[in-house]
């Protein structure tokens, strides 16, 4: 009767250590060093990043002055060749501007401060 439950432990034991090397494996798999707040606020940059590839920006104001033209967007001012949310500025005209990303023009105008 003995040998029995001597088996049934040692299984036991041989089980639970199974399970418990799994789980350690499992946790190994992410960098245990990683702040998880870094990794989330990271993931969220990932996310507003792909957001914006799909919306132009938003001109607020422009100023035509030849070579020297520059779109407000947000807080900012951008001179023609600078990226704004992740476009490049290449034209600025009296209503307007165009930009490009991925080798698509877009055309971004300003009619009575509205954008469209």
């Amino acid at each position: 009767m003995k040998l029995p439950r001597l088996l049934y432990l040692i299984m036991s034991i041989a089980f639970a250590g199974l399970l418990f090397s799994t789980h350690a494996y499992s946790e190994l798999q992410r960098n245990p060093f990683e702040n998880k707040s870094e990794a989330l606020n990271k993931n969220l940059a990932e996310v507003k990043k792909a957001v914006r590839k799909r919306f132009p920006p938003r001109i607020t104001s422009v100023i035509v002055a030849g070579s020297d033209s520059l779109i407000k967007s947000g807080d900012r001012y951008y001179r023609v060749g600078e990226i704004v949310d992740d476009y490049i500025l290449t034209e600025v005209y009296e209503n307007g501007a165009l930009f490009v990303m991925d080798g698509k023009t877009i055309n971004v105008k300003i009619i009575d401060n509205e954008i469209q």
